[in-house]
């Protein structure tokens, strides 16, 4: 570990010695060192990555509504499918009831058919309901 720390110490030096080398003479920036750019460039990174973490907060909030708003669906959508089991039973026992309602008026009706019948045939009834 020392002596990567002795290496980083060794480029840090050379990079100031460029550095001091390259402001001395004016000279075009093919040379070593810091370029002003390149200063420029990280100072609009730190700029973005400062808007970014405020943007993190108001997503933050927007996360919270967006999940609240998909709370309020996935409610809907439970509320939605327990009514069509709901009503699917009751239309079930509805139609059960129905035919057995239907089952009874038809035997009423076979029971008056032939009673109807046997009157016409000349037969006696006597109070067969």
């Amino acid at each position: 570990k020392l002596a990567s720390k002795k290496d980083r110490l060794r480029e840090k030096k050379k990079r100031r010695r460029n550095y001091k080398d390259k402001s001395d003479s004016d000279s075009d920036d093919s040379g070593g060192g810091v370029n002003r750019e390149s200063l420029q460039e990280r100072r609009e990174r730190r700029q973005q990555d400062i808007v970014k973490k405020e943007d993190d907060a108001l997503t933050a909030e927007q996360r919270a509504e967006l999940e609240r708003e998909k709370d309020l669906r996935e409610r809907d959508e439970f509320v939605k499918r327990m009514l069509e089991r709901d009503q699917s039973k009751t239309k079930q026992q509805v139609k059960q009831e129905d035919e057995e309602d239907q089952d009874e008026t038809q035997d009423a009706m076979r029971k008056r058919l032939d009673l109807e019948e046997r009157l016409a045939r000349g037969e006696t009834v006597v109070g067969e309901d």
